[in-house]
């Protein structure tokens, strides 16, 4: 007669199996979290970099001011992305939690995130437009809905060429948020996009070589899955891209 353990080493693999497929996962997401900082804060500290060498020799006493309040206004966006790094690291390794829904005026939110970006938009000569009205309010996780948007502006103005522009729409149909940012950029390949909705490892480079791992758009997505909404991307390669937040607006 058969013990009753017989198929105890079976199940003994299995657990270790499950576990082994955790570890992995949990390494993973560690490591896309690494190559998000490494990529989002080398992009700011160069270009801060750059700006001060190219201005030291330049300099007289009463330019200080304007020096000091440039390397302060080029160093906002890299205290913004490390914030949504680490916002993003925690969102990774951290159990859910309850979203906080409070009255936001959707037009400042998207300001404060295009102001936010001004600087490399500018590097690139790309001209920032919002067509949301001032008066636009609704109840909502305003600090996820604007890393989103800050995130959905990066990729715009990685693929945009210069001089090329980019526009934050919004408007709320049928109890739903659209929330577009549209660029004139060189657009996405649809294995790309397709990749963006698997969490596949994603390589992309900018119009001027910025290096990135599209995990900036599929942050986005797990966000917005996160509080209930979701992401649509429209996309004629070559001819730009139109990057939808669609969210439930609460009464």
């Amino acid at each position: 007669m058969r013990s009753e353990n017989t198929f105890k080493p079976m199940t003994d693999n299995m657990d270790i199996n499950a576990r082994i497929a955790e570890l992995e996962a949990a390494l993973k997401a560690r490591d896309k979290v690494l190559a998000t900082l490494i990529h989002d804060v080398k992009g700011p500290v160069h270009s801060l970099y750059v700006f001060l060498d190219e201005q030291k020799e330049l300099l007289e006493k009463e330019d200080y001011t304007f020096l000091l309040d440039e390397a302060v206004r080029k160093l906002k966006p890299l205290d913004t992305m490390l914030a949504d790094v680490f916002d993003w690291a925690a969102h990774s390794m951290k159990e859910p939690t309850i979203h906080c829904l409070k009255p936001a005026n959707l037009f400042q939110l998207v300001t404060d995130s295009l102001e936010a970006l001004s600087c490399q938009a500018h590097e690139k000569q790309i001209s920032l437009f919002t067509d949301v009205a001032k008066d636009m309010q609704m109840s909502c996780d305003s600090q996820t809905l604007q890393i989103v948007l800050r995130n959905l502006l990066t990729n715009a103005i990685k693929f945009s060429t210069s001089n090329g522009k980019i526009w934050v729409q919004a408007g709320i149909h049928e109890h739903t948020l659209e929330l577009s940012v549209i660029d004139e950029g060189i657009g996405m390949k649809e294995t790309t996009i397709k990749n963006l909705f698997s969490d596949a490892d994603v390589k992309t480079i900018g119009t001027k070589g910025e290096k990135g791992t599209g995990m900036g758009l599929i942050f986005c997505r797990q966000l917005l899955e996160s509080i209930g909404g979701h992401l649509e991307i429209e996309n004629v390669y070559g001819n730009g891209t139109r990057c939808t937040v669609f969210l439930p607006v609460t009464e």
